[in-house]
């Protein structure tokens, strides 16, 4: 079964949680969604959904900005 990704096109990692402003994902998730079985992507969507009850605020010193492309690490390019 797919499980659709969390991603929002909000794509930027604060340096202190190392988490995507807009999804909640750590760059290892993200990365790795693809390859992931179903299962492996619903425990990662259960931890954002507990990521963003916690209110955990990702916005920190965000200093890696990412956008959607099909080149980098992942899909994913990494712009200074």
């Amino acid at each position: 079964m797919l499980v659709q990704s969390p991603c929002i096109g909000v794509c930027r990692v604060a340096a202190r949680s190392g988490l995507c402003v807009g999804c909640f994902r750590t760059l290892e998730e993200i990365a790795g969604w693809a390859e992931m079985l179903p299962q492996q992507q619903r425990k990662i969507l259960l931890a954002v959904q507990q990521r963003q009850l916690a209110g955990l605020n990702p916005d920190q010193e965000a200093d890696s900005s990412f956008s959607n492309s099909s080149a980098g690490i992942g899909g994913l390019t990494r712009y200074p």
